[in-house]
């Protein structure tokens, strides 16, 4: 199954109508150069960004490893399989059925997001295991890797510069407007990779072309 969206009200969605769409959208329209931009415009380059997260999130997925599972790396990947099929059972059943259960004061668009949200966990809960270090830093790195090349693309694209970014000489922390922005675009996605390693990591991608 492909990626699930939720409105403000919690409720199953289209991309377009979504709070991450939104969060995304924020964080695009904050960039100089957007006045000659719409927002079909906006809707574009946040479908591109949202994609690209899509990309990395599916590499990164327990399947897609070949990795020698721990006790607990197998419970992880059940309750993920688990999850996805109830998600699709109850995306399947029919009107009558689910009348019948919301009847009973019980909500089932609210299930399918505690069931998306049991999934996007058991992802990122494979990655924290101990004895899986190696697997688990390949899988984040590719998906901020992919999200921030992405972002890169976007920020050139309606700014007209490529990014960079400036270095406080003495705490050596990075600062700017491309710090900014995929900084806004990490928090949407909820992705916990360092900001300023995917910036120099880019940063030095772009030296070395």
């Amino acid at each position: 199954m492909g990626p699930i969206y939720f409105d403000k009200q919690g409720l199953e969605c289209d991309f377009e109508y979504s709070t991450l769409k939104e969060k995304l959208m924020v964080a695009i329209k904050a960039l100089p150069g957007t006045e000659e931009y719409g927002d079909y415009d906006f809707l574009e380059e946040c479908y591109s960004i949202d994609a690209a997260h899509w990309d990395g999130l599916r590499a990164m997925m327990p399947n897609n490893k070949d990795a020698s599972y721990t006790k607990a790396e197998k419970d992880l990947r059940q309750i993920s399989s688990l999850a996805e099929r109830m998600e699709y059972h109850i995306s399947k059943m029919s009107k009558q059925a689910c009348s019948g259960i919301e009847a009973e004061d019980f909500s089932l668009s609210e299930l399918k997001n505690q069931l998306w949200l049991v999934r996007e966990a058991a992802r990122y809960a494979f990655y924290e295991l101990e004895d899986n270090q190696k697997i688990k830093g390949a899988g984040r790195k590719q998906s901020a890797e992919k999200v921030t090349e992405k972002a890169a693309e976007v920020y050139h694209e309606i700014t007209g510069e490529k990014p960079k970014f400036t270095t406080n000489p003495v705490s050596n922390a990075v600062s700017g407007v491309w710090i900014d922005f995929l900084t806004s675009i990490f928090a949407a996605l909820r992705i916990r990779a360092s900001v300023e390693a995917q910036a120099r990591s880019l940063r030095e991608k772009n030296r070395e072309k």
